[in-house]
């Protein structure tokens, strides 16, 4: 059996289209959404991959309303 792997990844979610909910006005960025769906996901779990740590920005924003500040705050992350 390998070993699990040392590597780690950060997921940013910035809002937008990934974290788009249904809703009676129309899609709409939905705060927990995207790591509810990475938690049920079983293959992100496997100890071959490497350990992922996630992030969402508040407030979230669609990349079309983002500003060099919101992006050298992403930097800072």
């Amino acid at each position: 059996m390998k070993p699990t792997c040392e590597k780690q990844v950060l997921i940013l979610n910035t809002g937008g289209t990934i974290s788009c909910v249904k809703t009676p006005s129309g899609l709409a960025p939905t705060s927990g959404y995207v790591e509810t769906i990475l938690s049920m996901l079983s293959a992100l779990k496997h100890p071959e991959l490497p350990q992922y740590h996630f992030y969402e920005c508040e407030p979230l924003l669609d990349s079309s309303n983002m500003s060099t500040d919101n992006w050298n705050q992403l930097a800072e992350i």
